[in-house]
């Protein structure tokens, strides 16, 4: 018959993972040669004088595109809230109206004036973000 000692077999399971974890360099993970592989080709492009124009003129390409896009999207945000805006207000006009006629209280007037404002508010403070500068 087979005979088997589980006292050794779990000691000697308990010697081999703690010769896996007193091993003093670990075993890099891809993402760990990844990095060390870029950080080689990074050195190496970065002593070329090509590869720095290139690199240059992609990073200032880049940021006026960026900030083209920037502009544009505050710009738009801008129109889209000034729009809401006046639909809101227009509504403002047309409550305060009936308010006024004694159709019913305050409430519906006041809120829709404020949200006016407060789209209006959005819309300038949108179009004002669009025309600030670049540093």
């Amino acid at each position: 018959m087979f005979t088997r000692t589980f006292a050794c077999d779990f000691c000697t399971v308990a010697r081999i993972c703690a010769r896996i974890y007193d091993e003093r360099v670990p075993n890099p993970s891809g993402s760990d040669k990844f990095r060390a592989f870029t950080r080689v080709v990074g050195r190496q492009a970065g002593q070329s004088r090509w590869s720095r124009a290139g690199y240059k003129g992609v990073k200032t390409l880049l940021g006026s595109v960026g900030h083209v896009i920037r502009v544009l999207w505050h710009e738009v945000t801008g129109v889209f809230f000034f729009v809401f805006g006046s639909i809101v207000a227009l509504a403002a006009v047309r409550e305060y109206r009936r308010y006024a006629a004694g159709g019913y209280g305050p409430g519906r007037p006041i809120l829709a004036t404020v949200l006016a404002i407060m789209f209006l508010y959005f819309a300038m403070s949108a179009f004002r973000r669009a025309n600030r500068k670049m540093k």
